[in-house]
């Protein structure tokens, strides 16, 4: 078995899922890229990401690594991955609860 990942725009997604129909075992996982364009047949960023909207497609739990994955996908280095989690700390879009593992405040404090 082996699993594929790849990048596509939105006018040949649907032509990349109904080739993938037959062959495939389960659904395929598609994911949007945010902030993010094509420029010589490899992902750049489009501009500075801001961390309000970055921190927004997590889980309410999450670990440093899940950050890195998303930076990756969208063109950028995974080396960036702590500068992102201190921007989102400092702005208290999220907390750290143990080592590597982070969350998003809720209830009241989220409404802040």
């Amino acid at each position: 078995m082996f699993r594929i990942v790849f990048n596509t725009d939105d006018k040949r997604l649907a032509k990349a899922l109904k080739a993938l129909v037959g062959i495939s075992i389960g659904p395929p996982e598609v994911s949007p890229i945010i902030n993010a364009s094509l420029a010589n047949g490899k992902l750049v960023p489009a501009g500075p990401i801001e961390p309000a909207e970055f921190f927004k497609q997590f889980p309410a739990l999450f670990e440093k690594r899940d950050v890195m994955a998303a930076l990756a996908a969208g063109g950028r280095s995974k080396a960036n991955a702590q500068f992102m989690l201190t921007r989102g700390l400092e702005a208290k879009l999220i907390r750290r609860k143990s080592r590597g593992w982070y969350t998003k405040p809720t209830g009241k404090a989220a409404a802040k």
